[in-house]
């Protein structure tokens, strides 16, 4: 009953990977989850990097993700091809949005594609 199981986790492991597989040494992709987007949150006038809690949404027709963290950079839809529409919110700022960032699959992960959001004070 073990040997059934053994036998079977590689072959779900290598159906599980795009093109390459973690478990190939010669493709050396690795396990973690890369983001689809990234943005890096900084002051429109000053240029200085937000620190603050800084939400990003990409959406891609139905789909959307959306994540609020301490800045400057925050990422969203974790491995995950598509074209986003991205808008990002800091208190004390005006929101920041640009659409059609694309985001295609490499042999292991998406390609992260980071955006500056240069974000206007609203004082």
């Amino acid at each position: 009953m073990m040997l059934r199981y053994a036998v079977l986790l590689p072959v779900v492991a290598t159906l599980a990977c795009d093109e390459g597989s973690p478990l190939d040494p010669d493709v050396g992709c690795t396990l973690e989850a890369l983001p689809a987007v990234e943005v890096i949150a900084a002051d429109a006038v000053t240029g200085v990097l937000l620190k603050d809690i800084v939400t990003v949404t990409a959406r891609d027709g139905e789909y959307h993700d959306s994540d609020s963290q301490p800045g400057p950079v925050v990422g969203v839809a974790h491995e995950r091809a598509g074209r986003y529409s991205v808008t990002v919110e800091v208190g004390g700022y005006a929101t920041w949005s640009t659409e059609g960032v694309s985001v295609i699959r490499g042999q292991c992960h998406v390609q992260t594609k980071t955006l500056l959001a240069e974000l206007q004070p609203t004082n």
